[in-house]
């Protein structure tokens, strides 16, 4: 999954923070791993390189994450190769050190997905 993650990065072009929302571009290219076997002459990128990008997300603001849930994962377009998408990402702060993530994902200003996370941040060590 690293490797993913690290392809993941690449395709990210454009970020901004903008009234507590974190709103990232991405553009996956036709030669992006996700998209082998995707389908073989039809590639479509797969729902789980969608939740990757939230994680991705989720590291710049927080550090590494653990995953704790997919609470709710709902797609309502493909995502072809070289399209841009948005991924808005609103998220709310939990019990001790657990974030709740919405992601939006919209393709030509319309819904792609929606993902709905609870990570584990990392917890700060307090020194004597």
């Amino acid at each position: 999954m690293n490797k993913l993650r690290e392809q993941i990065k690449k395709c990210m072009y454009d970020r901004a923070s903008q009234g507590g929302k974190e709103i990232v571009k991405f553009r996956f290219p036709r030669e992006f791993a996700g998209f082998d076997g995707h389908f073989p002459g039809n590639p479509v990128l797969p729902g789980v390189c969608l939740l990757q990008a939230g994680a991705v997300i989720l590291e710049m603001l927080y550090g590494p994450v653990c995953l704790r849930e997919i609470a709710e994962a709902k797609f309502y377009n493909t995502v072809l190769p070289d399209e841009e998408i948005q991924i808005e990402c609103v998220t709310r702060s939990g019990a001790g050190n657990i974030v709740a993530a919405d992601y939006f994902v919209r393709k030509n200003g319309r819904k792609a997905a929606f993902i709905r996370l609870k990570i584990t941040k990392p917890q700060t060590v307090k020194s004597d």
